[in-house]
């Protein structure tokens, strides 16, 4: 196992390369589909997000992410795993004009870990569903694939080649390294968190429906109990104050990308009532969906999608 780098990881050529995929503030697309690199030149309080299943590695800066009480930092010496798609609240504590934030995000290729967990064979995971993201120690394996990965971006053919094989190998470190256990009860087939991921593409795919915890439950093939009981230790939320969060994520990303008005978007993710949506929606994000519309459209900030569209399964 690779020995936590206790140098900081946020050296120029590093830098360098992040700078050269992120010209301007905000997401910006790679050459490799599933890679953005996000860049902010100044803080950011803290917002409601919804992170998709990904792994983050900043060259430079610092943010948090609170979740269930817990505040998640990752930086130059510490990347960042999401597992499922999450509600959660974000801040960029540490950015500024001449030294931006700058972070990589890979989505997670769920196909992938599955190989990786068949060719390897690492250590099984516990079958207990456990917080669904995590930040852990780089290491010089993982900051030489990162690297590796960059660079192959210089020109279409060594994207072509070796971009596929530098993401599988920075899987792999992950999968074994520290808290890897975590990302594989997620793939590995039938375990408990495998099955509350199901259940959380099933209802991401569905969450304009009237959905019960007995049915999401039973598909989980799991007592009510004992679902309720991962599904909350794998995000922080019960079951359908989950739904309601994406429910409310998915609606403001409608009014904010399609145009729709607040009531419209409330009838298209589900709810009956627009006042309803309207009082649900303050309270969640501080302010009415026109204003909340308004303040993201002056914004840098790295938008929500779709979160159906993250899942990479």
């Amino acid at each position: 196992m690779s020995m936590p780098v206790e140098m900081d990881l946020s050296g120029e050529a590093l830098r360098n390369e992040f700078l050269r995929l992120a010209p301007d503030e905000g997401l910006n697309e790679s050459p490799w589909s599933g890679l953005a690199i996000f860049r902010a030149d100044k803080p950011a309080t803290c917002v409601p997000v919804v992170y998709e299943p990904c792994i983050c590695v900043v060259a430079h800066g610092r943010k948090q992410v609170h979740i269930g009480g817990e505040v998640i930092t990752y930086d130059p010496l510490n990347y960042l795993v999401v597992g499922v798609p999450l509600p959660v609240e974000a801040e960029i504590v540490e950015a500024s004009e001449s030294a931006p934030f700058l972070s990589l995000r890979l989505n997670v290729d769920v196909a992938m870990l599955s190989e990786l967990l068949l060719d390897t064979q690492p250590e099984p995971a516990t079958d207990d569903a456990s917080r669904a993201i995590y930040a852990s120690r780089m290491t010089s394996s993982l900051s030489s694939v990162v690297s590796r990965l960059l660079r192959s971006l210089h020109n279409s053919n060594d994207a072509r080649v070796l971009a596929p094989l530098a993401v599988r190998e920075l899987l792999y470190h992950i999968l074994v390294g520290e808290q890897g256990e975590r990302l594989r009860s997620v793939a590995m087939r039938d375990s408990r968190a495998n099955r509350i991921a199901a259940v959380l593409r099933f209802l991401h795919e569905h969450s304009n429906q009237p959905l019960t915890v007995e049915e999401l439950a039973k598909r989980a093939s799991m007592s009510v109990s004992t679902f309720h009981h991962n599904f909350k230790s794998m995000t922080s939320l019960p079951p359908l104050q989950y739904l309601k969060m994406i429910r409310l994520h998915q609606a403001r990303f409608l009014m904010l990308n399609d145009g729709l008005g607040a009531g419209e978007a409330a009838y298209s993710v589900g709810y009956n009532s627009a006042s309803q949506f309207t009082r649900e929606f303050r309270r969640v994000f501080g302010a009415p969906p026109a204003r909340e519309v308004r303040r993201l459209q002056g914004s840098s900030s790295e938008p929500d999608r779709p979160v159906a569209d993250g899942m990479n399964a």
